[in-house]
């Protein structure tokens, strides 16, 4: 993880108090938060992998601001996590069914997804740590959508079917909680 999220984890865990040497660190870093969600909408955050058993990860935080889930995908390069994140994006903020999202977004970034709506009361700190720090600072609920970015592998098959060959990504709901089209 990086410094920001090993500290506020550790500090969330009550495994140590808050140091104020990285206060400086924290700040920068929450700035450019902010200025990535006034921006652009949201802010991506990519946390490498840990070992073979835990993927990397990347999820946005600032869309709840605009009424929208925040998203979380496992296991992609950080300049596939952008591309697709852009193209989510720009799909819910238009409205667009799921059927137009997994066909134009395929053809965009050469992925096939389908999205899982993420059960409200399911938190896991270690995953949202840079947005619930956002959430906090901003006096947003804790509680918002989140969708998890699910990618199938090169035939066609998601993680819940047999036969599956792609790479390790957790699922965080089940699939009967696939986003249902407009």
């Amino acid at each position: 993880m990086c410094t920001f999220c090993d500290a506020e984890q550790a500090m969330l865990n009550g495994e140590r108090a808050f140091d104020p040497s990285l206060d400086s660190v924290h700040q920068e870093h929450r700035e450019r938060v902010d200025s990535d969600v006034e921006r652009w909408g949201y802010h991506v955050t990519y946390v490498e992998a840990d070992g073979p058993e835990s993927p990397p990860f990347a999820y946005t935080t600032g869309r709840t601001r605009s009424e929208l889930p925040e998203l979380i995908v496992f296991g992609l390069p950080p300049v596939e996590v952008a591309r697709l994140f852009r193209q989510v994006d720009k799909f819910d903020r238009e409205g667009r069914c799921i059927e137009h999202l997994l066909l134009d977004v395929s053809r965009a970034t050469g992925l096939l997804i389908e999205t899982l709506s993420v059960p409200s009361g399911w938190r896991d700190t270690e995953y949202w740590v840079v947005l619930d720090d956002y959430l906090r600072r901003h006096r947003l609920p804790l509680a918002m959508a989140q969708q998890q970015i699910v990618v199938a592998d090169n035939q066609g098959r998601f993680p819940w079917y047999r036969g599956y060959r792609g790479f390790p990504q957790p699922l965080l709901a089940t699939p009967h909680n696939r986003r249902r089209a407009c």
